[in-house]
């Protein structure tokens, strides 16, 4: 009796506590891909031809379309693949240097992390890979960047047409940014010869440009 007492004075293991053993299983896998993404990681075969740099295209490309992406694996080889071809198909079925390049060019523009539409047109079958592989950078290039493109390029026209014409200061027009009226101006025929003449006009006062026909 006195050594059954004094085993039950022992203290009892303490249970572990359910959240501890959350913890300690790790935390829960998501269903979005963790770190970037490549061939290896994702378990995917690029060696799809005997020759070596096609394979390394394949697997370049899979890469490059695979950033911040969660598409199937299977798309995105498809994808990749698709374009390998084109290009090589382009080439006149040679690896050489046109090839290198194009699929250099191509991979750095999808690449590009400021550029996420277009890998996204590409993997939802908005932009085909035959198209794809036939687009200049322009057309490649990201929304804003193309904006930015756009509004230099009117403004690179805007103030070569005012450097080859004779201005005339006048207080006719008023600035609609600062609302002095003393405003230099120029006319051009921008468009056909029966249309009203543009008008280019600058504010002298905060420099303000605007036009009208």
């Amino acid at each position: 009796m006195v050594m059954s007492k004094k085993l039950l004075l022992h203290p009892l293991p303490p249970l572990p506590h359910p959240l501890l053993q959350h913890r300690s299983s790790g935390p829960p896998k998501s269903k979005f891909h963790q770190g970037p993404r490549n061939p290896k990681v994702d378990g995917v075969n690029t060696l799809l031809y005997e020759d070596s740099t096609r394979n390394a295209s394949v697997s370049a490309l899979y890469t490059a379309l695979a950033i911040e992406r969660d598409d199937p694996s299977e798309k995105i080889l498809d994808v990749a693949r698709n374009i390998e071809l084109g290009v090589f198909k382009q080439e006149y079925s040679a690896v050489n240097d046109a090839y290198r390049n194009k699929l250099r060019t191509l991979t750095m523009n999808l690449r590009n992390k400021k550029n996420p539409d277009l890998r996204d047109r590409l993997l939802t079958g908005q932009i085909a890979p035959s198209k794809f592989i036939t687009m200049n950078p322009n057309e490649m290039a990201p929304e804003s960047l193309k904006q930015e493109i756009e509004k230099l390029n009117k403004q690179n026209l805007f103030d070569a047409q005012g450097a080859t014409e004779k201005r005339a200061v006048t207080d006719r027009f008023t600035c609609g940014k600062c609302k002095h009226k003393k405003v230099s101006y120029y006319q051009m025929q921008t468009r056909s010869a029966d249309e009203p003449l543009t008008t280019f006009c600058t504010c002298e006062n905060c420099g303000n440009r605007w036009k009208f026909s």
